[in-house]
């Protein structure tokens, strides 16, 4: 790949990456000003006296013409100032500083998680076509993808959390895990690192569990699929005819060639989650950047539900062109 024209496609993409978020975040400002009432209708008394009322609105800019608001909440957006929360009345970057971190954890691992074990199960089930086995993954895949994931996910607190009380309800960390901790693992635990380290992921294994059977069911039947058509190539044939060995087969010329379609798939596959992430982070009260979305968004604090979701497509956006990047450079038949 030619480092000129690189750079060239580059600067394309990014010009219209630019232009497609900009459009995202005019749909989005149309559609906040759409809905009805009035953020701050959540935190204000009828019976305030009218000056006080206008001057709450003034204080948060709900004063102004529509065209002010748009101009104030689009460049607040691009320059990363984000404004202030009109629920909390923080600055929006406080929020989300925590927020993003745990957000990238969750969704990062559950996505990793889940296209290596349907990677490695969907090369397998490909290849082991007609068995009893390959039905069965089908029809398990197919009900978990079809699945809500507020229905996966309560299931998952009703049977670990309530029923069985082995993982937490909820939240990131909780100093009081100390003793139930050392239980669990068997070993004296004492405030630092290695108890925040096992605190976190003792929280994070239900919406991480609940995210990768949903996740999963994706690139499981992607990959059985491409590894099929895989098989029917002629110099798949003349492999096996030769008497080449069936995992040297399987590994040098069936999965190799059939993960092209994965390389597009698990980036792209990141705008596809956040619905179910939002979901899954308000389930399971998770204090990531989906909690946070639902939560500002029910409050219809715009600030904070603009700039999650500016985020969110940067990520998509930036994904987009690195996974076309990718499949050019693994694929010498595909030219930028």
């Amino acid at each position: 790949m030619a480092g000129g024209r690189l750079l060239k496609y580059l600067t394309y993409r990014v010009v219209i990456g630019l232009v497609t978020l900009y459009i995202i975040v005019t749909i989005t400002w149309i559609l906040f000003e759409a809905m009805p009432g009035d953020p701050t209708s959540l935190f204000i008394n009828p019976q305030f006296p009218p000056d006080v009322i206008e001057s709450l609105r003034e204080m948060f800019g709900l004063d102004k013409p529509w065209y002010i608001r748009y101009f104030r909440f689009v460049k607040n957006l691009f320059t990363f100032h984000f404004g202030y929360s009109i629920y909390y009345h923080q600055p929006v970057k406080a929020m989300l500083a925590p927020a993003i971190p745990r957000t990238l954890l969750l969704l990062g691992t559950a996505d990793i998680l889940a296209y290596f074990i349907g990677y490695k199960w969907g090369t397998y089930i490909g290849w082991k076509r007609g068995k009893a086995i390959e039905s069965a993954t089908v029809v398990t895949q197919l009900f978990f993808y079809n699945m809500p994931s507020f229905w996966i996910g309560i299931v998952m607190l009703y049977v670990f959390a309530f029923k069985l009380n082995i993982f937490p309800v909820g939240g990131f960390y909780d100093p009081n895990d100390i003793e139930r901790l050392s239980r669990f693992f068997h070993i004296e635990l004492q405030k630092g690192f290695l108890f925040f380290t096992l605190d976190s992921l003792y929280h994070l294994f239900l919406p991480l569990f609940t995210l990768v059977l949903i996740f999963m069911a994706g690139p499981t039947l992607l990959m059985r699929t491409s590894i099929l058509e895989v098989m029917g190539e002629d110099y798949v044939l003349t492999a096996i005819a030769k008497g080449i060995p069936e995992k040297q087969v399987l590994r040098r010329h069936v999965a190799r060639n059939a993960l092209l379609p994965m390389v597009t798939s698990i980036i792209l596959s990141m705008a596809g989650a956040v619905g179910g992430l939002i979901i899954t982070e308000a389930v399971f009260s998770y204090p990531g950047t989906g909690r946070l979305y639902y939560e500002a968004l029910i409050r219809q604090d715009f600030p904070v539900a603009g700039a999650t979701l500016f985020i969110i497509a940067i990520l998509t956006i930036a994904g987009v062109i690195l996974a076309d990047i990718l499949y050019a450079y693994l694929d010498p038949r595909v030219k930028l």
